[in-house]
């Protein structure tokens, strides 16, 4: 990769990341107030948030869409996904580290 591909992936990662950062200030995600709110549930529950995280797993399903389709990057590098597994409810709430665990208790 060249001197100017990199400084245009350092830049576009940058500008990624900002664009990141002021959706989640427009959404009010930053003040804690709102998500103190939005995690109430017994008292004054603020829903808003829900709004804000479906719209961002509709943005993501959809990137991952069109992405899924293309052989290179937008910025011209290999893509690679892992493939799908299929994943079962124990599996998801026991996963194949849990248990095997042993504290070295010496003495």
């Amino acid at each position: 990769m060249g001197q100017n591909q990199s400084l245009f992936s350092n830049g576009s990662e940058y500008l990624i990341g900002v664009l990141f950062g002021l959706g989640l200030m427009i959404s009010g995600m930053t003040n804690p107030a709102k998500i103190l709110a939005f995690l109430d549930l017994a008292g004054n529950w603020d829903p808003s948030l829900i709004f804000v995280m479906g719209g961002a797993v509709l943005i993501g399903l959809v990137a991952f869409y069109l992405a899924k389709k293309r052989t290179q990057s937008f910025l011209g590098g290999a893509q690679h996904f892992t493939s799908v597994h299929r994943t079962d409810t124990v599996s998801a709430l026991y996963p194949p580290h849990a248990g095997r665990y042993k504290p070295n208790r010496q003495g």
